[in-house]
């Protein structure tokens, strides 16, 4: 959901908020002013994680961390108004896929109808839904966005994508290596049969020692607004962002 609101000084306030979970979520807040051709560009976004218990009270996300703390202060990038009703957003950050399309209320709510009308850019209290699923991936290195030095390489070979992570171990010796592949569907890759190795390198970065360990991992990759989010059968769960280059 994003919200916008209209500032006694004419400048606009946005906060979007973006749910991982039932019980945890992100939050990205910047303002600045439209121009001309209905687009704001911001360099202020503050990026926030919260999580809550069963009481309503903050607690750990995820990773284990307690919230609400704040994953960056001086985000930058651009919203920009479309026709129909229709606003991309454009982040710098590595968070968002480029061109992330919301919806305002009226023409989501109106997309059959013959004749929408939507509410006029920058109304206070404007409401934008996400509009549809990733239709592809990018491709490439992302990191980690919690800094465990985790990282994600993604490749397309005709319709189908294929993974590879490496995640260190605690004392940054060897690295769970995990690889699998599979087709987007509906805004996801479902894997079977992925494999897991533990690799072993030298000072030179070739392979010291290669060890295989299963090859009966499932999971899930999807594009959200938060990042590329990667859960596994057995436990690797990471949001990862940017590029690693």
């Amino acid at each position: 959901m994003m919200d916008i609101t209209r500032n006694s000084d004419g400048t606009y306030s946005v906060e979007v908020n973006w749910s991982s979970s039932a019980s945890e979520k992100n939050i990205w807040n910047f303002s600045g002013e439209f121009d001309g051709r209905g687009v704001l560009r911001y360099t202020n976004c503050r990026k926030t994680t919260v999580a809550f218990d069963a009481n309503g009270n903050y607690s750990c996300d995820s990773y284990g961390l307690m919230t609400p703390y704040t994953v960056y202060s001086a985000g930058s990038g651009y919203i920009e108004f479309k026709d129909e009703g229709i606003l991309e957003w454009h982040d710098d950050m590595g968070d968002i896929l480029p061109g992330t399309r919301f919806a305002s209320k009226t023409a989501y709510n109106k997309a059959n109808a013959a004749d929408t009308k939507t509410n006029e850019a920058g109304t206070a209290g404007s409401n934008y839904v996400d509009e549809t699923p990733a239709t592809e991936l990018p491709t490439g290195w992302f990191k980690d966005g919690n800094g465990s030095g985790t990282i994600m390489n993604i490749a397309k070979n005709g319709d189908s994508y294929k993974f590879v992570v490496s995640m260190p171990d605690e004392k940054g010796t060897c690295y769970h290596t995990y690889s699998f592949s599979g087709k987007l569907e509906n805004g996801k890759v479902i894997y079977t049969a992925g494999q897991q190795d533990d690799l072993v390198y030298n000072a030179d970065t070739t392979v010291k020692s290669a060890k295989f360990v299963s090859n009966d991992h499932k999971g899930q990759v999807e594009q959200t607004n938060t990042g590329i989010v990667w859960h596994d059968s057995y436990g690797p769960n990471f949001v990862f962002i940017g590029s690693k280059m």
